[in-house]
């Protein structure tokens, strides 16, 4: 939808705060990894989550990507590719790091909103342990 590229779109769902730790992610990463954010995340997602052993190549769980182009979709079977042959992505894999660490100081790592709006659901987001991560302020 936008949120991890160099200009979000006005339309976007995306808190203020959140859009800040997406800045701030894009900016730590960009300077040593040209391809940008939205590439380490495409990355991310096209290698996780496996059901299978973790030195498995491949993503055992379908991923759903939105693609508008050729291109796009060329770029997203390059990312999956080089994600693809275990031990090769250190500098990825510490870059995400790097991304994931933000999103989470910044209290929105792992955190969706809901598609169409459900203020119940929005209102409180809850971990793995049912803790409360963060609610969204009242619009």
């Amino acid at each position: 939808m936008g949120l991890l590229g160099p200009s979000r779109p006005s339309w976007h769902p995306a808190p203020g705060d959140m859009v800040e730790a997406s800045r701030v992610a894009q900016t730590s990463i960009s300077a040593n990894f040209p391809e940008g954010l939205p590439n380490l995340a495409l990355g991310f997602c096209v290698r996780r989550p496996k059901s299978h052993a973790e030195t498995s190549p491949y993503n055992d769980v379908p991923t759903v990507i939105g693609l508008s182009t050729t291109r796009e979709v060329h770029e997203v079977m390059s990312i999956w590719r080089e994600v693809s042959i275990p031990g090769t992505n250190t500098m990825r894999k510490s870059k995400e790091d790097v991304a994931r660490s933000i999103f989470q100081a910044a209290g929105w790592l792992n955190w969706s909103w809901s598609s169409p709006p459900n203020e119940d659901f929005d209102r409180l987001a809850v971990d793995q342990l049912g803790r409360r991560l963060r609610s969204l302020p009242k619009q």
